[in-house]
């Protein structure tokens, strides 16, 4: 999938969420401002040239060797909370959320 994205700020995002090396996120970082200079929406070049910065070999090596976080007790709560946040104003997505009563 990481391939197949064209989109900066959540190749950015999944990066970093994946603990990447810093400097590896701030060469990510200007490819996606010069990106944006080649075309200020997403889509081509965006995802090339995060992926000159950051390949999915990296990504997946951040991901696998990252500790595994501590199991936060409130979490569900915090996600119900969210939720419920998210759907008073876009109730469409109401009927998205059964899964979180079962």
């Amino acid at each position: 999938m990481w391939n197949c994205l064209k989109c900066s700020p959540l190749m950015f995002w999944l990066a970093e969420c994946a603990d990447v090396r810093d400097d590896l996120l701030v060469a990510s970082e200007y490819q996606a401002e010069q990106a944006t200079v080649i075309n200020p929406k997403d889509g081509d070049p965006h995802g090339t040239m995060m992926r000159c910065a950051i390949p999915w070999s990296i990504v997946r090596d951040a991901i696998l060797t990252a500790p595994v976080p501590a199991w936060d007790d409130n979490a569900e709560l915090e996600a119900m909370d969210a939720f419920e946040r998210l759907t008073t104003k876009v109730c469409a997505y109401r009927p998205l959320g059964l899964w979180l009563t079962v």
